[in-house]
């Protein structure tokens, strides 16, 4: 009978306290969905003044707006991104002249056009989702190992409106190391109106400010190890496969010199010989980008580089030596 007895009691102290747990969470969930709802009243309201002001053509009360909407946005992502968020960027206009963008005020929903050649989507509002698409970033594995790696270094946030697209809106951040020497970045684009994350996994770009080399990559692998290592921001690759990138950056070099020396009389031939070695070394560099990333066998690297065989030729021939190298690599 007093087994019995102390058995009943465990149990009911186990209840009571899974009841209490429950009991605990729910106010916890009830209380961040009122903090959430606070904010995105927040955000809207100022949004609105932000429009009211740009349309009366009132710079300073304009830019006052700017300031508290970046401002706000800074708290509501350094609690839910768990990082060091020390600026938001939502004006993306030229700071001296105030010319060059319509991103803020964020746009009502019914002003937005979609593109003639696009069926016609959803699209929502911007400032309302804002805190709850923070919230989500922490939800997808591959953001919460960049959050939690890059958590101590300064941050920037920028988030950019493209719902002509999908009905999306573009977060990219920005880690900076504590010399200012390199940075890590991430973007991730959420629907405005179901609040998913478009990617399955973000791409990661590493930049060396000291030589201006930047390296990207959407190779899962690669960017969880680069994630998991301890150096601040570098993509790991194989001899074969940063062979392959070395070539790459050598067509990129080619790319901005043919931009910088690309003069000449300006006749139509001379113009469409311009347009197509253009379109040859942008071809290329994707080559090279996917062949990294996506390896040789994957069916979008087949696909361009049949597409480059067919307008171009043969791919160069140091690429096509690269390429059996890889090939042989792998028989072995």
């Amino acid at each position: 009978m007093k087994t019995s007895f102390l058995i009943i009691s465990g149990i009911a102290i186990i209840i009571v306290g899974l009841s209490a747990l429950l009991f605990l969470d729910s106010n916890i969930f009830s209380e961040n969905q009122t903090i959430m709802k606070s904010d995105a009243e927040i955000l809207d309201e100022i949004n609105r003044q932000a429009t009211i002001h740009k349309n009366n053509d009132s710079q300073e009360k304009f830019h006052k707006q700017v300031t508290l909407m970046e401002e706000k946005i800074r708290q509501i992502a350094s609690d839910s991104l768990e990082m060091n968020i020390t600026i938001v960027v939502v004006d993306l206009s030229d700071p001296e002249t105030g010319i060059g963008s319509h991103n803020f005020p964020f746009r009502d929903s019914s002003e937005i056009e979609i593109p003639k050649d696009r069926e016609a989507f959803p699209i929502c509002n911007i400032p309302e989702k804002i805190p709850t698409h923070l919230e989500t970033f922490l939800d997808n594995p591959m953001f919460a190992m960049f959050a939690k790696k890059y958590s101590q270094y300064p941050t920037e946030l920028v988030i950019m409106d493209e719902r002509k697209s999908e009905s999306q809106v573009h977060y990219g951040i920005t880690a900076k190391s504590e010399d200012g020497l390199f940075t890590a970045s991430t973007t991730f684009h959420l629907n405005t109106c179901t609040d998913e994350i478009l990617e399955d996994f973000p791409s990661l770009f590493c930049r060396n400010a000291e030589n201006n080399e930047m390296n990207q990559s959407s190779n899962q692998d690669d960017i969880v190890t680069s994630l998991q290592l301890e150096e601040f921001c570098i993509i790991p690759l194989d001899p074969w496969r940063n062979s392959i990138h070395e070539f790459g950056k050598k067509v990129q070099e080619k790319r901005l010199e043919f931009f910088e020396n690309s003069v000449g009389p300006d006749n139509s031939k001379n113009i469409q010989k311009k347009w197509d070695e253009r379109e040859r070394l942008n071809s290329l560099r994707h080559i090279t980008f996917l062949i990294v990333n996506s390896g040789l066998e994957s069916d979008i690297t087949k696909k361009k580089i049949k597409e480059y065989n067919e307008k171009f030729g043969n791919l160069p021939h140091e690429l096509l030596e690269l390429i059996e190298r890889g090939r042989e690599t792998v028989i072995k």
